[in-house]
């Protein structure tokens, strides 16, 4: 077993529910396609960090699966997150209008926005690093004003918790500099 980076962090968790909460369910882009990892990696002057993770699986329970989306900027401020919609491409759809709705900073026109992730069945969240640790300390949970966004990262999982630890640990990956807190999150209706 690794010991954990010396980086501070919002939420610490064991090794085994690490993966659990990474063997969350993105799919791919296109139908039949491998997973989504085209969006991964740094970009612009923030990192936008999504892990490779499996297929899709089909749902349990034989109906339609409920959708969500994550767009975010190339400076990381701005981003777009949905959950529970009945079509793929308007979750996509949604995500995107909130991220440009949301494209603040020095990022140009905020149809930069891109695609972190896409999720189905699932409980999401956005993680943002940030470059100071806030004066509220380890159970902050929201990045204080005025504060410089680093990095943002999606997470996802069967429940809240499990999507906010994927979303922390990965932020956490992404930006080993900076401190991370989740900046939204949200869970499909059941």
């Amino acid at each position: 077993m690794r010991a954990p980076p010396p980086a501070p962090s919002a939420t610490r968790r064991s090794p085994r529910l690490a993966a659990v909460a990474l063997g969350l369910l993105l799919v791919p882009a296109a139908a039949g396609a491998s997973p989504l990892s085209p969006h991964a990696g740094a970009i612009g002057a923030g990192s936008i960090a999504s892990p490779r993770l499996p297929a899709a699986l089909s749902p349990s329970t034989g109906e339609l699966p409920r959708w969500g989306a994550i767009y975010a900027t190339p400076s990381a401020i701005g981003f777009g997150l949905t959950v529970g919609r009945a079509d793929r491409q308007e979750a996509r759809r949604a995500a995107e209008r909130e991220c440009r709705s949301a494209g603040l900073g020095t990022d140009g026109p905020a149809a930069r926005c891109r695609l972190l992730a896409e999720f189905a069945e699932r409980c999401a969240a956005v993680a943002q690093g940030i470059e100071h640790r806030p004066p509220q300390g380890r159970g902050a949970r929201r990045a204080p004003p005025g504060y410089v966004v680093t990095s943002v990262a999606a997470g996802a999982g069967r429940t809240l918790d499990e999507a906010e630890t994927a979303a922390i640990e990965a932020c956490e990956e992404a930006d080993r500099r900076g401190f991370c807190l989740i900046a939204a999150s949200a869970c499909a209706p059941r």
